[in-house]
Protein backbone atom coordinates (compact mmCIF):
# COMPACT_ATOMS: atom_id res chain seq x y z
CA UNK A 1 0.00 0.00 0.00
CA UNK A 2 1.19 2.92 -0.77
CA UNK A 3 1.29 5.96 1.64
CA UNK A 4 -0.15 9.37 0.45
CA UNK A 5 1.25 12.36 1.70
CA UNK A 6 -1.27 14.61 3.66
CA UNK A 7 -1.22 18.10 1.01
CA UNK A 8 -3.02 21.06 1.26
CA UNK A 9 -5.54 19.08 -1.08
CA UNK A 10 -5.98 16.35 1.03
CA UNK A 11 -7.27 18.58 4.28
CA UNK A 12 -10.52 19.27 2.69
CA UNK A 13 -11.61 15.94 2.40
CA UNK A 14 -10.31 15.11 6.38
CA UNK A 15 -12.66 18.17 7.32
CA UNK A 16 -15.09 16.97 4.87
CA UNK A 17 -14.98 13.31 6.79
CA UNK A 18 -14.84 15.01 10.40
CA UNK A 19 -18.07 16.97 9.30
CA UNK A 20 -19.90 13.70 8.01
CA UNK A 21 -19.06 11.97 11.27
CA UNK A 22 -20.09 14.41 13.68
CA UNK A 23 -23.73 14.01 13.90
CA UNK A 24 -23.10 10.86 15.39
CA UNK A 25 -21.04 11.45 17.99
CA UNK A 26 -23.16 14.16 18.85
CA UNK A 27 -25.90 10.83 19.49
CA UNK A 28 -23.61 9.29 22.20
CA UNK A 29 -24.92 8.77 25.43
CA UNK A 30 -24.59 11.40 28.08
CA UNK A 31 -21.94 10.95 30.81
CA UNK A 32 -24.23 12.24 34.12
CA UNK A 33 -27.53 11.88 32.86
CA UNK A 34 -29.78 14.88 32.36
CA UNK A 35 -29.44 17.68 34.82
CA UNK A 36 -31.65 18.06 37.93
CA UNK A 37 -34.58 20.45 37.75
CA UNK A 38 -35.37 22.53 40.50
CA UNK A 39 -38.34 20.73 41.82
CA UNK A 40 -35.98 18.05 42.46
CA UNK A 41 -34.45 19.45 45.35
CA UNK A 42 -35.63 20.35 48.89
CA UNK A 43 -33.98 23.48 50.32
CA UNK A 44 -34.43 24.40 54.03
CA UNK A 45 -32.86 27.60 55.47
CA UNK A 46 -30.81 27.47 59.51
CA UNK A 47 -30.08 30.46 61.33
CA UNK A 48 -29.75 31.47 64.66
CA UNK A 49 -33.15 30.06 66.00
CA UNK A 50 -32.47 26.41 64.36
CA UNK A 51 -29.35 26.33 66.87
CA UNK A 52 -26.55 28.26 64.52
CA UNK A 53 -24.58 30.58 66.74
CA UNK A 54 -24.58 32.93 64.58
CA UNK A 55 -26.17 33.79 60.98
CA UNK A 56 -23.15 33.80 59.07
CA UNK A 57 -21.43 31.41 57.94
CA UNK A 58 -17.26 31.98 57.03
CA UNK A 59 -16.52 28.38 55.80
CA UNK A 60 -18.09 25.23 55.22
CA UNK A 61 -16.87 21.46 54.86
CA UNK A 62 -17.89 18.19 54.86
CA UNK A 63 -16.08 15.27 56.59
CA UNK A 64 -15.72 11.98 55.67
CA UNK A 65 -18.14 10.53 58.44
CA UNK A 66 -20.73 12.80 56.57
CA UNK A 67 -21.12 15.66 59.19
CA UNK A 68 -21.13 18.80 57.65
CA UNK A 69 -19.00 21.67 59.58
CA UNK A 70 -19.71 25.15 59.35
CA UNK A 71 -17.06 28.20 60.65
CA UNK A 72 -18.90 31.15 62.07
CA UNK A 73 -17.90 34.59 63.74
CA UNK A 74 -18.76 32.57 67.02
CA UNK A 75 -17.54 28.95 66.78
CA UNK A 76 -17.07 26.08 64.96
CA UNK A 77 -20.37 24.06 64.09
CA UNK A 78 -20.92 20.67 63.59
CA UNK A 79 -24.18 19.36 61.62
CA UNK A 80 -25.68 16.05 61.42
CA UNK A 81 -28.79 16.81 58.91
CA UNK A 82 -30.99 17.18 62.39
CA UNK A 83 -29.34 19.62 64.83
CA UNK A 84 -26.21 21.74 65.75
CA UNK A 85 -23.27 21.41 67.67
CA UNK A 86 -21.39 24.50 68.38
CA UNK A 87 -17.66 24.31 69.68
CA UNK A 88 -16.69 27.82 71.06
CA UNK A 89 -14.94 29.81 74.35
CA UNK A 90 -18.87 29.57 75.72
CA UNK A 91 -19.08 26.06 75.15
CA UNK A 92 -15.68 24.43 75.21
CA UNK A 93 -13.33 26.63 77.53
CA UNK A 94 -10.58 25.39 75.89
CA UNK A 95 -11.22 26.76 72.59
CA UNK A 96 -9.30 29.21 71.05
CA UNK A 97 -11.47 31.81 69.74
CA UNK A 98 -15.32 32.51 67.82
CA UNK A 99 -13.89 33.46 64.37
CA UNK A 100 -13.52 30.22 62.51
CA UNK A 101 -11.62 31.63 59.05
CA UNK A 102 -11.68 28.23 56.95
CA UNK A 103 -11.79 24.26 57.09
CA UNK A 104 -10.25 21.44 56.11
CA UNK A 105 -11.32 17.63 56.54
CA UNK A 106 -7.86 15.50 55.90
CA UNK A 107 -8.05 11.62 54.77
CA UNK A 108 -7.19 10.76 58.84
CA UNK A 109 -10.78 11.96 59.82
CA UNK A 110 -9.19 15.34 61.21
CA UNK A 111 -10.91 18.61 61.17
CA UNK A 112 -8.15 21.44 60.74
CA UNK A 113 -9.52 24.96 61.30
CA UNK A 114 -8.20 28.39 61.58
CA UNK A 115 -9.64 30.65 64.19
CA UNK A 116 -8.96 34.40 63.27
CA UNK A 117 -5.61 35.73 64.96
CA UNK A 118 -5.22 32.28 67.49
CA UNK A 119 -3.64 30.10 64.98
CA UNK A 120 -5.12 26.85 63.99
CA UNK A 121 -7.43 23.84 65.52
CA UNK A 122 -7.61 20.41 65.23
CA UNK A 123 -10.49 18.10 66.10
CA UNK A 124 -9.63 14.83 66.57
CA UNK A 125 -13.07 12.49 67.73
CA UNK A 126 -13.67 15.73 69.57
CA UNK A 127 -10.80 15.86 70.81
CA UNK A 128 -9.10 19.67 70.57
CA UNK A 129 -5.61 19.96 69.92
CA UNK A 130 -4.43 23.95 69.48
CA UNK A 131 -1.42 24.40 67.20
CA UNK A 132 -1.01 28.74 68.10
Amino acid sequence: MRKVPLIPGHIGWVAFIVALCLPWLGEAAPAVGPLPTRGDYQVENWDSDDGLPQNSVTAICQALDGYLWLGTKNGLVRFDGVQCRVFSPDTTPAFPGNRITCLFADSKQRLWFGVGGNGVGCLVAEQLQIHP
